[in-house]
């Protein structure tokens, strides 16, 4: 291995080199985004925070006598799905919600809809939350300036089962969350405690050998 970069956020595009006046460069195009990130999304991509907007996307170039500073793309964030606590899901409304989702949103917002970072997380949206809002931004176009398609041929039941679907995957992606953290938690202690006990061991093996080192 000759040399390694941490860039700070994901890679969708190979580096490309080139030479000006005799000078060799290598350019780097460091941001998660393309259809690749999308299609894939889940939890294999979501897990490393590089959430839609989170991080600058920006072209890095380097040379051997360089001497720039590395600059700042952002944190890591992950989405955190909004849960709410009155919204009653319904299964049928989930299972035609899960269909309209797959013809018509899985290639941006990711499948399961998790977003690998391509688009934003509709999990985490308080858009779904409120159902003028998702309408003036699927069907009214609200969003458009933003890069989200108008969709004037969505009617009102498409919208509602929409919404069952997105609300059924933040719950699920919430209580994951929590077991993940209660998990993390839970081995921290262990190997907290597993830690105090072998401390113990080596005191208790101390104790024993002490009388053998004393003077008669």
């Amino acid at each position: 291995e000759l040399w390694k970069v941490h860039v700070g956020s994901g890679i969708s595009a190979p580096p490309v080199t080139y030479e000006i006046d005799g000078k060799q460069y290598v350019s780097l195009l460091v941001g998660w985004g393309g259809v690749a990130t999308s299609l894939g999304g889940g939890t294999a991509l979501s897990q490393f925070g590089w959430a839609h907007g989170a991080q600058t996307r920006q072209l890095l170039t380097f040379a051997l006598d360089g001497k720039a500073r590395m600059p700042d793309v952002g944190a890591p964030r992950i989405p955190q799905p909004i849960v709410l606590d009155d919204f009653k899901i319904d299964e049928k409304q989930v299972a035609e919600g899960r269909a309209f989702y797959t013809r018509n949103c899985v290639q941006c917002h990711g499948a399961g809809a998790v977003s690998g970072g391509y688009a934003p997380d509709l999990r985490a949206s308080a858009i779904f939350a409120q159902p003028q809002a998702l309408k003036s931004v699927v069907v009214g176009g609200a969003k458009i300036p933003n890069g989200m398609p108008q969709y004037k041929e969505v009617v009102d039941s498409d919208l509602e089962a929409l919404q069952h679907y997105v609300r059924a995957q933040a719950v699920a992606g919430a209580q994951q969350m929590k077991a993940e953290r209660d998990k993390a938690k839970a081995d921290a202690k262990a190997a907290t405690a597993e830690g105090k006990v072998k401390t113990n061991d080596r005191a208790l093996q101390g104790d024993a050998r002490e009388p053998d080192r004393q003077e008669p």
